[in-house]
């Protein structure tokens, strides 16, 4: 609407008082067929403690092509007087044309029937098809197994959960490769070092090739390549409202708040797929690798452990923080709980002194996607044909801590100095190697602030910080950490730190040439 207009209608209508403000929030996301509507009104105007402006209610239109720019301007949905509510439960409004571009508006208007009309108050949709999973985390429960609720299309979902006894195992809940393609699209390969896929490991023995019959390359040191493992795109959607942080996970972008950082080439292109190192990475004749059979590579400064990766080819580097923050919610996702140790599995977690306490790569090569222990065995854990909790810190790119603030970057070029990164503003405060007891989330994932916690509560993994340098931080944990480990982050490490509890590993992104077909069983 012009200026004029806008200024004309103002003028008109002044006998009735002024206009609400903007609404605080219309989100509106596709749907197969449809749009999913929901709205935060304004609350009503006050000056100087006298009532200005009574909001009685807003009112939804839909309109194909172009924004509405009046209340009459367009389908009507529904006049709302109920404030509240498609606040938190949304207006499923179905009936619409996938691929075809909708403007949903919502205008309030005051008890005199004054609208406010700003564009402010519209927001774009275009239904298509899609698979939508879901979590919320309650910031007021402390329970790590309390805390996690299941949205969207998993709403109704069993989690998963690990056998956590001396034998160990998995169960999959609800979860399945035919309703989850981030379960389809997980699959162990083994991978060139010019990043394309080579062949495609036993889902249930990794020393074999997928016929179950051949030996593989998983344990050959002179292989020109990595066993690594597939995770199929996933675009991700973060934000907090009402002490709820909501983790969305989708196959496709259904808005522009669904980013797919972990899945982000430099030069800005999006995989179809990204690789995962299905192992911790270990040294080998000056390249870092993801080979079984092998000790860890510990003991190296940062700058060593970036080099070694990159020594396996153009697309190699260590590890990212927007890849280790998806596989930490993909945990939560599937198993509903923050408590990774007694969901996931424990590790190899205590009674680490020396390099030789941490566990040899592959440990894990039997047992399928999704492995661990209970407390009382001191083994790596396996998700998503992944070992994980190997014993060492992983050291990763793309979260410094300068100056005590967090700064991230999502996709390379990485540096040491927090150049080009987002300055978060967030910074960890309480007794560093305390237990995390609150995060703050930004659309690049979760961040410690508070320590305070415990082992059995909030998100039962540790933090650790230094405010006086830039740090490069490490995840997970170690085996000297115990309890602590997990999830846990430590940004209290310069780069050029060496010790024998930290490691890294090999990632690799994929070539412009690789299609989602290539991961298709």
């Amino acid at each position: 609407m012009s200026d004029f207009v806008a200024a004309k209608y103002i003028l008109d209508n002044m006998k009735n008082g002024i206009a609400p403000d903007n609404v605080e929030a219309i989100n509106v996301m596709a749907m197969d067929g449809g749009a999913k509507i929901r709205v935060r009104p304004p609350k009503d105007t006050v000056i100087d403690n006298q009532l200005i402006c009574t909001v009685k209610g807003y009112r939804l239109l839909i309109k194909e092509g172009t924004a509405p720019e009046t209340e009459d301007d367009g389908t009507l949905i529904e006049e709302v007087t109920q404030l509240d509510k498609y606040k938190a439960n949304a207006l499923l409004h179905s009936g619409l044309v996938n691929g075809t571009t909708y403007y949903v508006a919502a205008f309030p208007f005051n008890d005199y029937g004054l609208f406010n009309r700003n564009a402010a108050n519209v927001a774009k949709v275009v239904p298509q098809a899609y698979t939508l999973f879901g979590y919320y985390d309650d910031l007021t429960d402390s329970n790590p197994e309390t805390k996690i609720h299941y949205i969207e299309m998993n709403a109704g979902f069993e989690p998963m959960r690990v056998v956590a006894d001396n034998t160990g195992g998995w169960t999959e809940g609800t979860w399945s490769e035919e309703n989850c393609w981030i379960l389809r699209g997980n699959r162990p390969y083994m991978v060139k070092n010019d990043g394309t896929i080579d062949y495609e490991l036993c889902h249930t023995d990794y020393s074999k090739k997928i016929d179950g019959v051949t030996a593989s390359d998983v344990s050959n040191a002179t292989y020109a390549g990595n066993a690594m493992a597939t995770i199929p795109l996933i675009w991700v959607k973060r934000y907090t409202e009402d002490n709820k942080q909501y983790h969305l996970f989708c196959d496709t972008q259904l808005d522009d708040d669904f980013t797919a950082g972990a899945f982000t080439r430099a030069d800005g292109s999006i995989e179809p797929y990204t690789f995962y190192p299905m192992f911790t990475g270990s040294l080998i004749l000056n390249k870092l690798r993801s080979i079984a059979g092998q000790g860890q590579m510990t003991s190296q400064t940062g700058t060593n452990e970036i080099t070694f990766a990159k020594n396996n080819g153009a697309l190699w580097n260590t590890g990212y923080f927007s890849i280790v923050q998806l596989r930490w919610e993909l945990e939560t996702l599937f198993t509903r709980s923050t408590n990774k140790q007694d969901a996931c599995g424990y590790g190899n977690y205590t009674g680490g002194t020396q390099a030789n306490n941490l566990s040899r790569t592959g440990t894990l090569l039997t047992g399928g996607r999704f492995y661990g222990y209970g407390s009382k065995v001191n083994k790596p854990r396996k998700f998503m044909h992944c070992e994980q909790q190997a014993g060492a810190w992983e050291r990763i790119n793309g979260l410094l801590y300068v100056g005590g603030k967090y700064y991230v970057k999502e996709s390379e070029p990485y540096n040491e100095t927090g150049d080009g990164y987002i300055n978060t503003g967030l910074s960890m405060s309480g007794t560093s190697g305390g237990y995390i007891k609150k995060q703050v989330m930004t659309k690049q994932g979760c961040f410690p602030t508070e320590l305070g916690g415990s082992s059995d509560t909030y998100y039962c993994c540790g933090g650790w910080y230094n405010a006086g340098q830039v740090d490069h931080a490490l995840v997970d944990g170690s085996c000297a950490d115990s309890l602590l480990c997990g999830g846990a982050v430590y940004v209290g490490s310069l780069v050029s730190v060496a010790s024998w509890g930290f490691s890294a590993r090999p990632y690799c992104k994929t070539p412009t040439t690789a299609t989602a077909s290539d991961i298709e069983a």
